[in-house]
Formats: C-alpha cells, sequence, structure tokens
C-alpha cells in the first residue's frame, strides 16, 4: 500500500479562500498482470516425482541355511536418481526366518519362507529360503586363510610323515578334492564325504602338530565319522561327535598345503577355526 497526504481548500460566499483541512489517501500499487501470471505458474508448478522402473536383490536365487544363520539381503532401486528408494521387506513365514528393515534375516528354525523385497510402487523381488540341515555338495572355506578344505595328496611339504589322505587347506582349484557331500545323520549330526575319492572325514586320537590326525578313509559309521555343525560368527564350526573338539589350521599357517588338524574350540571362535559353508552344487 501507498500512502498519499492530501490537504483541502474551500472558497467561502465572499470569495475568499478559506483552510478546511486534511486526510490521508491510501492507494494500492498495482501489480501487472504480467507479474500476477508469472507468480501464478510459479506456485502451481509441481515437484517432480522419478518413480522406481527396476530392482535387484542380493541373494536373487534360492538360499540354503541352517537355523541360527543370519544372512544379508541387499536391494538396489533403479534409476539411480528416483525419488523415493525405500525397500520394504517381507517374510511368508516369520516363525522360520524374519528379515528387518534393513534387510537382515534371521533363520529361525526349519521349514521354507520366501523373502519378497518391494519398491514404493510395488516392483518386487524374491527368493526363497530353505532353513534345514545341510544337504548336497559344498566347498568348505577357512576365514583366516580364504582356503578350501581338501585332501593332501602330498600339497602338504611342511609337516613330516603326513599322511597322503589327510585333510588340508588349498587354493581354489576347482578339483573334486575340494568337493564335500553333507549327509545328514539325524538331523543335526553329518557324515561328509569327499566327491573325488568317496570317502569319508573320519577323527583320530592320533597327534599331528599341536593337534589330532583328521583322515579321510572309508565308511565305517563309527561315532568319529560324524561332524556337528555349528552357527557362529556369521560362519560355521566343524566339531567331531566322537572327539569334542573341531576342525582348526594354526593360526600362524596361511599357506597352501597347511595341516587341517582337530583342537579345542576357542571362545569366542578364531578365524583359524571359523569356516564358511558355500550352498550347494547342482547336480
Amino acid at each position: 500500500m501507498k500512502k498519499i497526504h492530501n490537504t483541502i481548500w474551500r472558497f467561502g460566499l465572499l470569495g475568499l479562500l478559506f483552510f478546511y483541512g486534511s486526510h490521508d489517501i491510501f492507494a494500492q500499487e498495482q501489480i501487472t498482470q504480467q507479474q500476477e501470471q508469472s507468480e501464478h505458474l510459479l506456485m502451481n508448478i509441481p515437484k517432480q516425482h522419478i518413480l522406481p522402473t527396476a530392482l535387484s536383490i542380493t541373494p536373487s536365487h534360492n538360499v540354503y541355511a541352517i537355523p541360527g544363520r543370519d544372512i544379508q539381503v541387499t536391494a538396489t532401486v533403479f534409476p539411480e536418481n528416483s525419488t523415493n528408494k525405500n525397500i520394504f521387506y517381507t517374510s511368508s513365514n516369520s516363525k522360520v526366518a524374519s528379515i528387518d528393515m534393513n534387510g537382515n534375516i534371521h533363520v529361525h528354525r526349519k521349514g521354507n519362507t520366501s523373502i519378497t523385497a518391494k519398491t514404493i510402487n510395488n516392483i518386487s523381488k524374491s527368493f526363497y529360503l530353505y532353513a534345514n540341515e545341510l544337504h548336497g555338495i559344498h566347498t568348505v572355506m577357512f576365514k583366516h586363510s580364504g582356503q578350501l578344505l581338501a585332501i593332501n595328496h602330498g600339497a602338504n611339504r611342511t609337516t613330516f610323515n603326513t599322511p597322503f589322505n589327510h585333510l588340508v587347506q588349498k587354493k581354489f582349484n576347482g578339483s573334486n578334492d575340494q568337493k564335500w557331500e553333507f549327509q545328514s545323520v539325524d538331523g543335526n549330526h553329518y557324515m561328509i564325504r569327499n566327491q573325488e575319492t568317496d570317502g569319508y572325514i573320519t577323527a583320530t586320537g592320533k597327534t599331528i602338530e599341536t593337534g589330532t590326525q583328521i583322515l579321510v578313509e572309508e565308511k565305517t559309521g563309527s561315532p568319529d565319522q560324524f561332524w556337528e555343525i555349528t552357527v557362529s560368527r556369521g560362519g560355521h564350526t566343524i566339531k567331531s561327535v566322537g572327539r569334542g573338539t573341531v576342525m582348526d589350521v594354526a593360526s600362524i599357517r596361511q599357506e597352501h598345503g597347511a595341516i587341517v588338524h582337530l583342537f579345542p574350540e576357542w571362545t569366542p571362535t578364531s578365524d583359524n577355526q571359523l569356516l564358511y559353508i558355500s550352498p550347494p552344487y547342482m547336480k
């Protein structure tokens, strides 16, 4: 508003000019039509929303897990400049496995469930989680060295008189002496068969290095061929049912061919006793 001061004068009957008074006049400043139209357009332009068009998740395949294991799901929304990248996770059977808002799955008990990740506009990806005893053919990797459980076959060159059929760790080579079939005995214990030799992992009481020997021998069905698989720190320990000790590589041994023996379990589980069991190979 613009204020204008105005003084009022009037003529009397004799033609004399008299002061009559004054008052203020308020005038509205005019806004041009062009300005009004521009402001109107600015106020009514909606914010642009870019909706997701695709979704990828890891893992994207069916997952096999034993109760007690934790699994992380990672989801990626496309395009990268999507306005809302929120992901909603669900489990079709939360009694078997539950999943939180960050994609962390905790496996509670045996059974099957479908895990689904969904975008704000209902684009979804799913995979099945089978929670049960281990089955099929796997590789087994030591965390501390990144090498795989295998049969010696002359690979060990540091420990005197190491049996040819002793367990060692080896660099990955894709051979069958690094592949193991887990056969459930009762849902809690396993026999572990080597795919190359058909022999079974067998505990012994014979000393080697700081522990006791583990050999691959013909099937006998004795407690020395039974193994208990326990979840620990995102991986597993493999304990001899007959001996009560776990698979172990000396912590200072990182090399190809190092002895795998039985040794008392550390608490908490140390990296040289922590094993990662791969998903099963397709037969």
